[in-house]
């Protein structure tokens, strides 16, 4: 985990788990020590918990009511023995924790926000020369303390401010007042779950937001943007010196631009202008089944091949398989097979995939959804069944997403259901 040095922890106490929010709570209580990412610098996470915790019995039962789901984390933490600590090795133990959730500690003070590297000396020239903001209508999705959205606010029509941590709403709300601001809201949502109709923006907004599931964000982001509006990315100035633009959103069609920043760091910004995709499903015959669509190698552990698809397509051919070519328009963009599961009295929803050249565009949810209103419209069963490959995080998150949720599990495959 990148250690940014946005504050000095000695300057603050375990009290400040009394600002955060219930997803951060989950986050740092329950679901931060088991990602591979997360570094704690060789220390044991829990123990240091109980030592930071020991002094603060009240943080720690304001956690278990904020957050219930923490409670076995802390059932565990708490049952650790007290070996006589010392003042010291349980200040030291709870700077250390700080230190690690720092992030959150930021986001509870916007005053100690707008002061972190990223934010202080940003120019708003950068985000209007991405895109022209005048008489739009503009979301900034995480929007902090609102470097972004403020700045859209004096030139859009209306700007939203959709922001995830309470303190921060907060904040900005109070700078709106304040400042007499008439064409700008603040509402919660995080940028996998925007509380937005689709085609709604004419601009979607964020900066350091995209980044843990690229296909996923871009197509919720995508998803509320009208046809014609943008994307538009527009990092904080910095001092990191970045030696090219993030492939990610590059192969994904977006323009990169860099400048260097008043903190002589290298930047990159990003804008991509949104076209509605005409999606299709096609069924798979004679003329359509030599496509040459494939997966990236590094994806071939989790997703099978056209080959393997139209291989099952035949195996369940007396269970009504439905292989069929996803396209965008006329460009064939992703396959996909469903049958029926009498055994399990369900659909089986057995492969799906997006070639490797499409991915990150929304192709995979538009194609789900698509398939989940054809079972419906079918009404044989009224449950769906699938698996995917632990490990897979982008299939974990899009079935998530359209409401699919783990039941099982058989060896490294995990099991999901919904009902229809």
């Amino acid at each position: 985990m990148k250690k940014y040095n946005w504050i000095n922890a000695n300057d603050y106490t375990m009290d400040c788990f009394l600002l955060f929010d219930r997803w951060a709570l989950r986050w740092i209580f329950t679901e931060c020590e088991d990602l591979d990412w997360f570094s704690y610098e060789g220390r044991d996470y829990k123990q240091d918990m109980a030592k930071a915790l020991y002094r603060y019995p009240h943080v720690a039962a304001f956690c278990r009511a904020k957050a219930p789901e923490c409670s076995a984390f802390l059932d565990r933490v708490q049952a650790i023995p007290y070996e006589n600590w010392t003042e010291a090795q349980m200040r030291e133990a709870e700077t250390a924790i700080l230190q690690a959730h720092e992030t959150f500690v930021v986001y509870a003070y916007p005053d100690v926000m707008n002061r972190v590297n990223y934010i202080r000396n940003w120019d708003p020239k950068y985000l209007y020369e991405l895109v022209d903001l005048n008489d739009k209508v503009v979301l900034d999705v995480g929007s902090g303390t609102g470097r972004l959205a403020f700045a859209a606010a004096k030139k859009a029509k209306r700007v939203y401010a959709s922001e995830p941590c309470d303190c921060l709403r907060e904040y900005m709300r109070d700078r709106i007042k304040a400042e007499s601001i008439t064409n700008m809201k603040v509402l919660d949502g995080e940028v996998l779950n925007l509380p937005y109709e689709d085609d709604t923006f004419d601009a979607v907004l964020s900066g350091h937001v995209v980044g843990d599931f690229y296909e996923e964000e871009i197509a919720e982001m995508t998803r509320i943007t009208k046809d014609g509006g943008w994307l538009v990315i527009c990092n904080g100035d910095d001092e990191f010196r970045r030696e090219a633009p993030d492939r990610e959103l590059t192969s994904r069609g977006f323009e990169a631009f860099c400048h260097e920043s008043i903190e002589g760091g290298l930047i990159y910004n990003y804008r991509k202008q949104v076209r509605k995709k005409r999606i299709r499903l096609e069924a798979i015959d004679d003329s359509n089944w030599r496509l040459g669509l494939s997966v990236a190698e590094s994806q071939r552990h989790y997703v099978s091949d056209g080959a393997v698809l139209l291989a099952r397509a035949y195996a369940y051919r007396d269970a009504r398989s439905h292989a069929f070519v996803i396209y965008d328009e006329e460009i064939p963009v992703g396959m996909g097979l469903y049958h029926d599961c009498a055994p399990l009295n369900a659909y089986d929803f057995s492969q799906l995939f997006i070639d490797q050249r499409y991915q990150g565009r929304g192709y995979g949810l538009a194609a789900t959804n698509m398939v989940l209103n054809l079972m419906r419209q079918d009404g044989k069963y009224q449950k769906v069944v699938l698996c995917y490959i632990e490990g897979n995080d982008a299939a974990k998150h899009l079935y998530e997403k359209v409401g699919f949720r783990e039941t099982d599990r058989d060896g490294d495959e995990i099991i999901m259901e919904k009902l229809l």
